[in-house]
């Protein structure tokens, strides 16, 4: 419930909307639901619904419209909800579903104005459509107009029947770098493997919640590094500390491991520090990453001519002072029992300043060609990397 709230999270959750990232995340109890729920949303978003979208025109959860229909519904849920919760301090799947059928099955409290949200998505789903003639005028209103959608009133009684099990407490011992970690699971579903002959063997399919692993990104995440890029007064040891807080930042090169300001130390000289070397064992590749503000200027204009400018260059230097430490064989071997590898001759990247610094792609090749040892970065293309991959995602 935890992952659902937050890849929903924005100015107002709905019960339609928990429930499809609930579904995404393929969490138990959920199998209720129909078919073609995610085909529906998809259309939803992409507004491949004219006739819905007359009523709504301008569809969007977070729209004060949509949002002031479905909160009188969407309340009592969470209220319900904390009450099968008890003395427990979390609300798993089965109480939230088990709280949306008890609240739309039993008579209604209120006089609601509008057809429950998730009754009229369910409708769409089922090809079903009910009677509101007395919806807001009757007690029982929303329980007797369920009485003419059959498929859509067995939908939300399964869902009162999702097990109450522990969804959100479930784990599995790993071992990591050696060491034993309990890691969060969801369970997608029980099966039978034959191996041989009349040999049946049981088996459990698991989806692990390691985002740093598949590079998944909440809005929250997203949006925390938005202020920050436009916060004049952030420094380079904050995004130090908010890369090293979500590592998954960093997808975009193929990396397996994130090892935060590595000392690579020298006999006569103080210590070099990058910002971040990250490293995949599996193809023996590495990259050093060097931070540096998102407001330097990265372009020079002089004499119709265009270049780097000075931060660049610095963080150029920077950053071929590294590689070099890793050409000395006694230095590479030094750093394999932190790093899981021998790193030589790894790959250069500067994250700064803000795309907007380029005119256009052609002229970004044109520049990135005259310094191909060094990716240049900017913080725009993190973020949009990030929202790309959100999307792609499907959150």
């Amino acid at each position: 419930m935890q992952q659902a709230w937050d890849a929903s999270a924005c100015k107002f959750v709905s019960e339609v909307m928990l429930l499809t990232t609930l579904r995404k995340l393929n969490a138990r109890g959920l199998q209720c639901l129909p078919d073609n729920w995610l085909a529906v949303c998809h259309d939803f978003r992409n507004r491949r619904m004219p006739g819905i979208l007359n009523a709504f025109p301008d569809w969007d959860p977070c729209h004060p419209r949509c949002a002031g229909i479905a909160a009188p519904f969407t309340f009592p849920y969470w209220m319900k909800a904390i009450e099968f919760a008890g003395e427990t301090k979390t609300i798993g799947c089965h109480q939230f579903c088990s709280a949306i059928a008890h609240c739309l099955l039993s008579p209604w409290d209120g006089q609601p104005a509008n057809t429950p949200p998730l009754i009229t998505y369910l409708g769409i789903c089922h090809g079903e459509g009910g009677d509101t003639d007395d919806l807001g005028f009757f007690r029982d209103g929303i329980p007797r107009m369920l009485q003419t959608m059959p498929k859509t009133r067995q939908t939300i009684e399964a869902l009162g029947r999702s097990a109450p099990q522990p969804d959100d407490f479930q784990y599995a011992l790993c071992l990591e770098e050696g060491r034993v970690v309990v890691r969060a699971v969801s369970v997608l579903d029980d099966f039978v493997v034959r191996s041989a002959p009349e040999t049946n063997i049981p088996a459990r399919a698991l989806l692990t919640h390691l985002k740093e692993r598949f590079g998944a990104f909440t809005a929250e995440e997203i949006a925390e590094l938005e202020e920050m890029i436009h916060n004049p007064k952030a420094r380079e040891r904050d995004f130090q500390a908010f890369f090293e807080g979500h590592p998954h930042f960093f997808r975009r090169w193929d990396y397996r491991e994130v090892h935060p300001q590595v000392y690579l130390v020298r006999q006569d000289e103080g210590p070099l520090v990058p910002d971040f070397v990250l490293t995949n064992p599996e193809i023996q590749q590495a990259t050093i990453i060097e931070l540096k503000l998102p407001n330097p200027e990265l372009i020079v204009h002089h004499d119709n001519r265009v270049r780097f400018a000075a931060a660049i260059h610095e963080a150029r230097s920077q950053l071929l002072e590294y590689r070099e430490w890793f050409q000395e064989k006694g230095n590479r071997q030094r750093l394999v029992g932190k790093l899981g590898m021998e790193v030589y001759e790894p790959r250069l990247a500067v994250i700064i300043g803000r795309s907007a610094e380029f005119q256009c792609a052609l002229q970004r090749e044109k520049l990135r060609g005259r310094t191909p040892d060094v990716e240049v970065v900017t913080y725009d293309d993190i973020v949009c990397y990030a929202k790309r991959r959100r999307m792609l995602m499907g959150e």
